[in-house]
């Protein structure tokens, strides 16, 4: 078994070498942090390094704000934060009646209604410390997903780090519950390093992703729920759900059921179909209690560089079906009715990869996340695994730096700007830290790192992807890295 690396770490460690301990209990452990640190931050998941940066007024960092220090609840740190801040919650488990929701005093029929905003929600410690559980009794009759996002949360709408268990969906409206453990209506939330185990519903018992929908699962594990359809995610085929790195297995269920959306015309007698627009990269999709991945008809989802159960390989460059060597896949207890496989309860899985495993390096790399659900370095060797989880204990290296900044003077401002264009066009000096240029992460820097830092200056143009205002390391694998940064500690 793995000993994972803890989830709060400075930036800077030396490398570790790719290695197995065996028969060390599961922790998270924060080890120690700068005495000189008024505020820690999470490292290696949202935010990088043990103190919050001190900006000049060029850029105000958005807040953070503590559960269960500041506030007692997580829903009241939500409805309490302003854009762009960043809730941190505390290990332990918190137990809800009511769907977590990042907007939920927005109202979309009362223009004086506060306005959706993008947060970030985040753990101190992941997704094993951390867990959200929906009461069996819910407040709610029609509405019991552990976490719901309704009203077009964007990419930057970030939930990071949690498990999610005792969802049991939403009712569209004719009686069939839809998404027990997140719902994403309309909305485009990221969602990373979380564990979804434990819901059920008709359709997605992990997660439901409704028409125009358009979430990012990365680094996720959506293991031992259970669904009709979708026992793991349900995508209706006109979303466009993007799935990395993450591991689908022990579902009740299909672990990935896409819908096909139809309508009539455009001539009498004729339809139209959509989809489906969804991709997997990097994933497992494996000792699912129905498909690997069902369909309604038409085809099925992109996917390469995946481990797919079923019949042949499902097509793609990179695919495999072969079993991935998981350590444990974990057994059902029918509760006494074994008829009745939606009400079985799913125990003593361990989806990490075995030693040997077929998953091992065999992910691609390019556009990844640079760590994994423990917060271990990816690649941890020739290239990514497949799966949430890599094999190994690899520490993370890279350098905390802050995006946008391209000339290095703690500020992103128009002098950025200015400092690419003459390295681009006027043979000025480089960046010292390239991944800074690169301000809107994409691997490379070009004349739209510039236009994207005025479009967010004098724009009203978005954020900077993270690390964004705070110092952080860079959450996708490129070739650009950073050789220093001096404002991060």
């Amino acid at each position: 078994m793995i000993d994972p690396r803890g989830a709060w770490n400075q930036c800077g460690h030396p490398p570790a070498r790719r290695q197995v301990v065996a028969d060390l209990p599961r922790r998270y452990n924060k080890g120690t942090l700068p005495s000189e640190c008024d505020e820690v931050i999470m490292v290696n998941r949202v935010l990088c390094g043990a103190c919050m940066l001190f900006l000049p007024a060029a850029i105000v960092p958005g807040a953070v704000l503590h559960v269960p220090g500041a506030y007692s609840t997580i829903q009241a740190a939500l409805d309490a934060a302003a854009k762009n801040d960043t809730i941190l919650v505390a290990p332990g488990e918190y137990v809800i009646t009511v769907p977590i929701n990042f907007n939920r005093r927005h109202d979309p029929s009362n223009p004086s209604s506060p306005a959706a905003r993008d947060l970030v929600l985040a753990s101190e410690a992941g997704p094993e410390a951390t867990k959200i559980r929906l009461s069996a009794a819910a407040a709610l009759a029609t509405r019991a997903s552990v976490v719901e996002f309704l009203y077009g949360e964007t990419a930057r709408s970030v939930l990071d780090g949690f498990t999610l268990a005792g969802g049991r969906g939403i009712d569209n409206g004719a009686g069939v519950r839809q998404g027990g453990g997140v719902f994403c209506g309309r909305s485009s939330p990221t969602i990373r390093s979380c564990i979804i185990s434990g819901n059920r519903a008709a359709a997605g018992g992990g997660m439901y992703a409704s028409s125009e929908a358009a979430p990012a699962l990365i680094n996720c594990v959506v293991a031992g729920n259970a669904a009709a359809q979708g026992g793991g995610v349900f995508v209706r085929s006109s979303a466009v759900v993007r799935i990395e790195n993450c591991t689908l297995a022990a579902n009740t269920g299909d672990g990935l059921f896409c819908a096909m959306d139809c309508v009539a015309g455009p001539n009498p007698d004729e339809f139209t179909c959509y989809g489906p627009f969804s991709a997997l990269a990097n994933c497992i999709v494996w000792g699912n209690r129905g498909e690997a991945i069902g369909m309604d008809g038409g085809v099925g989802p992109k996917a390469s560089y995946s481990c797919i159960g079923g019949d042949d390989v499902w097509p793609g460059k990179g695919n495999i079906d072969v079993d991935p060597l998981l350590v444990a896949i974990g057994v059902w207890n029918d509760a006494g009715t074994p008829g009745d496989l939606l009400d079985d309860v799913w125990s003593g899985g361990n989806l990490r990869l075995q030693e040997g495993s077929p998953c091992i390096d065999a992910g691609i790399d390019a556009g990844r996340a640079t760590m994994d659900i423990d917060g271990y370095a990816r690649p941890c060797g020739a290239h990514v695994d497949m799966g949430a989880y890599e094999f190994g204990e690899c520490v993370v290296t890279a350098l905390g730096f802050m995006r946008g900044d391209a000339n290095a003077d703690a500020k992103v401002d128009i002098a950025d700007v200015i400092h690419t264009l003459n390295f681009l066009f006027a043979r000025g000096a480089p960046a010292v830290c390239r991944d800074a240029a690169d301000s809107n992460d994409d691997g490379q820097i070009d004349i739209a790192d510039g236009i994207t830092i005025l479009s967010h200056l004098f724009g009203g143009g978005p954020p900077l992807p993270p690390p964004f205002n705070l110092c952080g390391l860079d959450l996708t694998i490129d070739a650009l890295g950073c050789n220093a940064y001096p404002h991060c500690p």
